[in-house]
């Protein structure tokens, strides 16, 4: 008896799926999992941007002291954000990895619909749903652009304050911080973007399902793992 209910144990999950579910809520828990982990990254990237600025500001606006300290809480800022772009690129193709595979699953399991009007009505949602996801790409890799020449200057003036840390150098950089400011502030709007994207795209794609069913485990780390590597 014992191993007739191991065996269809076994038949459940061949048939319905990890955690209960089909394989089409599999592949729309990753894809969900890799856009609010995408997102989560992206917020802490920012962060981590700020930091870098204020901490810079800060410095440009003081009058003498120490500039040690601030220095090296800017450069590991900068260290770390630089770091930081390089996990959202490395998130961007998963994200786009798992989209594709979802969509393909959804297609799929259309056909499988008999009746013509409900296989209609879900190929709307299918179609509003891709377009949904190619804004949210779009964006997403318009983050990482954005931030190259921003991750560039701020690299420079860490590496110009390495060579000389003293109140007329810091103070000979403020208008390549006057520079930086204005280039964040558009690259903080682009933040703003990802977030209503990932907002919508939970709010309209995101399945209720098991908790951890179908998760990607190397998705579900945070945004600063890759920094700390």
């Amino acid at each position: 008896m014992r191993a007739f209910k191991s065996l269809l144990c076994v038949a459940c999950v061949l048939v319905v799926g990890c955690a209960g579910t089909t394989q089409g809520q599999q592949e729309s828990q990753k894809i969900n999992s890799q856009v609010s982990n995408f997102g989560k990254a992206a917020e802490s990237t920012e962060l981590e941007i700020r930091t870098a600025i204020v901490t810079l500001t800060s410095m440009i606006e003081s009058e003498g002291g120490d500039l040690n300290a601030p220095y090296k809480k800017f450069a590991a800022s900068v260290n770390k954000s630089d770091k930081q772009i390089t996990d959202l690129k490395t998130r961007i193709a998963k994200m786009d990895a798992a989209a594709a595979t979802y969509f393909q699953t959804y297609e799929g399991d259309l056909e499988k619909i008999a009746s013509e009007d409900m296989r209609e009505s879900r190929r709307k949602r299918l179609e509003a749903a891709r377009a949904n996801y190619q804004a949210l790409s779009q964006h997403a890799n318009g983050i990482v652009t954005a931030s190259e020449p921003l991750i560039a200057t701020l690299k420079d003036v860490s590496t110009a304050l390495g060579l000389e840390l003293n109140p007329g150098s810091v103070q000979a950089l403020k208008a390549n911080a006057d520079k930086l400011g204005k280039m964040a502030d558009d690259w903080y709007k682009r933040i703003a973007e990802i977030k209503a994207d990932a907002q919508k795209w939970q709010a309209e794609t995101a399945p209720t399902v098991a908790e951890g069913a179908g998760v990607d485990k190397e998705a579900g780390k945070d945004g600063g793992e890759a920094a700390k590597k």
